[in-house]
């Protein structure tokens, strides 16, 4: 991999995650682009299969079963992955502009963004479009709820007479046969019949289906207005409806168009047959979002699958200024509808067919389909022998940023025996940041400063620069000191000097921006070349004597407050092994995005007697260090301790971060009651965190007030123990009990 990084000289990006870009992954995963640098922006993290939808509806299928993880196939595939909505291109500046985040720079751009329905009618708000998919699937699965426990039969409405429509409405109708009352399916098109473009013969298979479903069809009737209770045609007809899905002719968005690529009337973007733009020659496009010249195409996905190959042929016979090859639309393919219970009518050309068979075979095409897409490598969990992590360097570190353990350090730090200045530095070693005093005035406020560096837990360059900002600033609240100023340490990796740019410009925007909200300034910094991406900061902040709070201070009967989840660490180690869904790590970035900030300042409203963030050594580190600069104990209840969305799965799996074996080696100061030592609760308490909460000891009179305000402010936080008096054995400084 770093051979590869190495020799990148140019940008390619991949906007979507159609079924084109997904095959496009795949076949760079066997066969690297050399000398390009992939990235796929995508609006979700993952993608769903078109052709499973209807199964998904009808209850045949989980939703895992018809998702593509993005964030797993990008890793598998070494390509950066972007989780950002695309709002338009830059063609002349060569950018792609995203929604609240830097553009990114490009050499070659692809799109695969899909199609939206044509929304364009009075009422539009009133109706549930089908796509996209991640938008619609919630929504249906409200409505399928509010259905199943109703007391009378309710009417759904499916707009649209094409293929996707008749699956959707077959697929509801069978999913509502569990409930107590029966509901009602109906399908409207403005045509003549359901299935244009389709052999008569299906349409034939298709009717008795319908019927046996119950499925009123409404042709010839074009919706003028939509209405809360139903949809109003241009004739003046009325058909009511307690839910209404809009499932039309698609069309493109808006973005292409006004970013000034050649697009038809409906919006999709004109290309050559080479699937090459006609207007921008540096920028391609497949599936439903491309209109091939002088060939008018269904919006099928049949034609995103075929054209993937020529797609990524032409990708590298690009930047190596190669001539393109030529995308030949197959003149006919197989259409499998599937029709609710297990049974499916297809066609191919005039061939029509139907019966349970059909959705057999229907069903082991798309499964076999999704293995190819799903069934990636999977990487054993990391080894690790008496305490210590048996990891090759190039596996270390994927959960807790390259920190290193706290033995390393303490030992390193005892053969120091210089002591601190009081008066110049009258903090204990062991606190989260250093107080400086550097004026003569009593009542000047005092320096407070700290100093991280990480490693990427993502390669999104932005996002990375924003989690490690608020890393380092979790020091200085900490210490509830108000950030001032901050400079920078930045590795960059061997790569040409135009994406170093680029990626430096990712860098210091996402430093900036967490700076700014924090309200400190960037004073400058230092960069170096490296194998490897690292960043650190030096944070500087500024702290009211009288104000400071500091980890020694927790009294017994104090409460225990964590303010957010654990988990980061196990995560991310499973991740980059491919052994972590992509909601995980979707939910545990919105927590690593939290400012801690808010907590402190509400933590300090209600007289925490002592504060620590929960970094690199764990929760049982930092509370160890918190006690024993308090002289007391704690009791934990692990049953209140707070996990993120997977972590205990990916622990329970064997998924440990490289440093949390040596945290582990703290086990001697803790107590066990009736908690087996293998709980992966247990063993989440020594997870490393990276951008962590904060752990804080708030008086019991205070403590539930806290916790409801920490709530009010959209904090996550727990009451997860309370500190007790100093046991007699350092081994009992730590009880935990259920």
């Amino acid at each position: 991999m770093q051979a590869v990084i190495q020799h990148w000289n140019h940008d390619l990006i991949l906007l979507g995650g159609g079924h084109a870009h997904v095959l496009v992954l795949l076949r760079h995963a066997m066969q690297p682009l050399p000398g390009v640098r992939v990235t796929l922006v995508s609006e979700a993290s993952d993608s769903p299969y078109s052709g499973m939808l209807p199964g998904l509806v009808a209850g045949h299928y989980q939703r895992d079963e018809v998702h593509i993880d993005l964030r797993n196939l990008c890793r598998h595939a070494g390509v950066r992955f972007i989780h950002a909505q695309v709002t338009g291109i830059d063609p002349v500046m060569k950018q792609v502009q995203l929604q609240g985040r830097p553009p990114l720079a490009y050499d070659r751009l692809s799109l695969n963004t899909g199609a939206t329905p044509d929304l364009d009618v009075k009422g539009a708000q009133h109706v549930i479009p089908v796509k996209p998919i991640a938008s619609f699937w919630p929504r249906w699965l409200q409505v399928r709820d509010q259905l199943l426990q109703a007391e009378a039969g309710k009417t759904i409405l499916v707009v649209g007479g094409g293929a996707g429509s008749v699956e959707l409405a077959l697929a509801m109708s069978q999913r509502l046969r569990e409930s107590a009352q029966p509901h009602r399916v109906q399908l409207v098109t403005r045509g003549e019949r359901l299935l244009p473009g389709y052999p008569p013969l299906m349409l034939h298979w298709l009717q008795p289906r319908l019927q046996q479903h119950g499925i009123q069809v409404h042709t010839q009737f074009e919706v003028a207005e939509v209405r809360s209770d139903g949809v109003q045609g241009r004739a003046g007809q009325f058909l009511p409806a307690d839910a209404i899905f809009w499932c039309t002719q698609a069309r493109a968005a808006d973005w292409p168009a006004a970013s000034g690529l050649a697009v038809q009337e409906n919006g999709f973007v004109r290309v050559h047959d080479t699937l090459q733009s006609v207007s921008h020659p540096d920028i391609f496009a497949a599936g439903d979002c491309a209109w091939l010249d002088n060939i008018a195409l269904p919006r099928a996905g049949v034609y995103a699958v075929r054209q993937a190959p020529v797609l990524f042929e032409n990708l590298r016979r690009s930047f190596a200024d190669l001539p393109l090859q030529h995308y030949r639309p197959q003149r006919q393919f197989l259409s499998l509808l599937a029709t609710g219970d297990r049974d499916a009518v297809g066609a191919r050309g005039p061939f029509s067919m139907a019966g349970p068979w059909v959705w057999r075979w229907k069903d082991r095409i798309d499964r076999r389909f999704m293995r190819m897409l799903q069934q990636l490598p999977v990487l054993p969990p990391p080894q690790q022998q008496d305490g210590v992590s048996l990891e090759p360097p190039a596996m270390r570190c994927g959960g807790c940023g390259g920190k290193v353990g706290a033995d390393v350090l303490q030992q390193a730090l005892a053969t120091l025996n210089d002591t601190p200045d009081q008066n110049r530095c009258p903090v204990p070693v062991r606190d989260d940041a250093a107080l400086i005093d550097v004026s003569a005035d009593p009542a000047a406020p005092l320096l407070v400063q700290s100093v991280d560096v990480l490693k990427p837990l993502l390669d999104d360059p932005w996002l990375f620069a924003r989690i490690t900002t608020l890393h380092a600033l979790s020091d200085l609240y900490a210490m509830h000191a108000q950030p001032h100023s901050a400079q920078l340490q930045v590795q960059l990796p061997l790569l040409s000097e135009r994406l170093q740019i680029r990626d430096m410009q990712q860098l210091l925007q996402g430093v900036r921006q967490e700076l700014q909200q924090a309200g400190a300034e960037l004073l400058g910094g230092h960069t170096l070349e490296a194998e490897t991406l690292q960043l650190g900061l030096t944070v500087n902040g500024l702290a009211q004597r009288e104000k400071i709070l500091r980890k020694g201070g927790a009294r017994p009967g104090d409460v225990l407050l964590l303010t957010k989840p654990l988990g980061s660490g196990a995560l991310f180690a499973a991740f980059m092994r491919g052994a972590a869904r992509a909601d995980w790590i979707d939910a545990a970035l919105q927590l690593l995005l939290q400012s801690n900030a808010t907590a402190a300042e509400v933590l300090a409203s209600h007289h925490a007697h002592a504060l620590t963030d929960v970094t690199g050594f764990g929760l049982l580190g930092h509370l160890l260090e918190m006690l024993d600069a308090s002289g007391v104990g704690a009791e934990l209840n692990l049953a209140q301790v707070p996990a993120m969305n997977g972590a205990l799965d990916c622990i329970a799996r064997g998924y440990r971060s490289t440093l949390s074996p040596a945290n582990q080696r703290a086990r001697h100061r803790v107590s066990l009651q009736t908690i087996a030592a293998d709980d992966p609760r247990y063993v989440l308490l020594f997870d490393p965190q990276t951008s962590g909460g904060l752990l804080a000891a708030v008086p019991a009179q205070q403590a539930q007030h806290c916790l409801e305000q920490l709530h009010a402010v959209q904090i996550p936080a727990a009451i997860i123990g309370a500190v007790v008096e100093k046991r007699p054995a350092p081994e009992n400084t730590i009880l935990i009990r259920e």
